[in-house]
């Protein structure tokens, strides 16, 4: 164990350091530039150093661990409670070593290269997918000026556009340009689309991970790949419940869109371990669910012959229009109303 802990606040341009031992005495504080961030701690001898999860940390987490340093990340919710006085960047380097110093506290899992880089690919996607969905939305909203109405949903583009190009419509010229202008933009979108989602799938096709989340049912590449980007080692877990406790948001968007109401089996019957709120993001909206009910197999637990059947019969089963990245679909789900009957189903236990 490393006797020294230094903890940093990852800033742009200026860093601030804490320095203590295991039993809080405090060594030094300073406060560095960018540049002479990595010549100071090459010049320390091996330590703990700990950074909140932020932008930036994962990759300073690499640079100090190939300097002999060992690197912890903590969760910015759980190092607040420990700033002592008014908030400032000493405050905080310093709340990060006395929120490491306590024995039962969680740590993030360290993202690699390759986890990062998918990211943002599958980030990428969503943003086009946002932009095409506010595109598509502008359009109905032009035309509804001119008292022609369409339902939402990128479903009903083909009507609007046959529209558009009957001359025998009241639409002005102008209205006409406008229009055409917005699905030149939206066919320019969905070709971006389509390609960085098939860049998805090869990559989920070349990962041995991602083959086998696919041999769950409801699992597609999309999805499979979307674990393997945002999700920590589900070895870290020991059980699939555990798990649900991180992904909270996506166990609830699961739950309402597969099962009808939040915390009820396919069956009806109420869940026992209905999921938590919580914050690890909205991604995937299938992985809680498939987590939820086979537990450890994400780890390879149960690898043998699915690992051989992922990519045939069950790949791609789920990934549709609104599986992942549907902006009207996520909001159909969050004004259904079924979030508050999965609280009383959860307060009821």
């Amino acid at each position: 164990m490393k006797d020294m802990m230094i903890g940093v606040d990852l800033a742009k341009a200026v860093f601030q350091f804490h320095g203590a031992y295991r039993t809080g005495e405090v060594q030094f504080r300073k406060t560095l530039t960018r540049k002479q961030f990595p010549a100071f701690m090459a010049q320390q001898e091996p330590s703990m150093v700990i950074f909140e999860a932020c932008g930036s940390a994962h990759y300073w987490a690499r640079e100090m661990e190939a300097l002999g340093h060992e690197v912890k990340l903590i969760a910015p919710q759980y190092v607040r409670p420990f700033v002592k006085r008014q908030k400032n960047d000493a405050a905080d380097a310093e709340a990060i070593v006395i929120a490491a110093r306590q024995p039962e506290m969680r740590f993030v899992a360290r993202k690699t290269v390759e986890q990062q880089c998918r990211a943002a690919v599958f980030r990428g996607r969503e943003r086009l997918v946002h932009q095409r969905t506010a595109d598509v939305n502008a359009l109905r909203a032009l035309l509804y000026e001119h008292g022609h109405v369409f339902p939402a949903g990128i479903l009903h583009l083909d009507r609007m556009t046959a529209l558009m190009e009957d001359e025998a419509s009241d639409l002005p010229a102008l209205i006409r340009e406008e229009c055409r202008d917005l699905l030149a933009q939206i066919a320019e979108k969905t070709a971006r689309i389509i390609e960085r989602t098939t860049k998805l799938k090869m990559l989920a096709a070349q990962s041995d991970r991602a083959r086998r989340l696919q041999t769950m049912p409801g699992v597609g590449p999309l999805t499979a790949i979307a674990v393997e980007a945002f999700g920590p080692d589900m070895a870290e877990f020991k059980t699939g419940r555990a798990f649900c406790r991180l992904a909270g948001p996506c166990a609830q968007a699961a739950f309402i869109g597969r099962q009808g109401t939040l915390g009820t089996h396919d069956q009806g019957r109420p869940c026992r371990y209905p999921p938590p709120a919580d914050h690890w993001g909205n991604v995937a909206p299938e992985l809680a669910w498939a987590v939820h009910h086979y537990g450890r197999q994400l780890a390879g637990a149960h690898v043998g012959t699915q690992a051989q059947d992922a990519g045939r019969d069950r790949v791609g089963q789920q990934d549709g229009q609104a599986g992942l990245g549907d902006a009207d679909e996520k909001r159909r789900l969050q004004g259904s109303g079924a979030g508050s009957r999965g609280m009383i189903l959860m307060s009821n236990r």
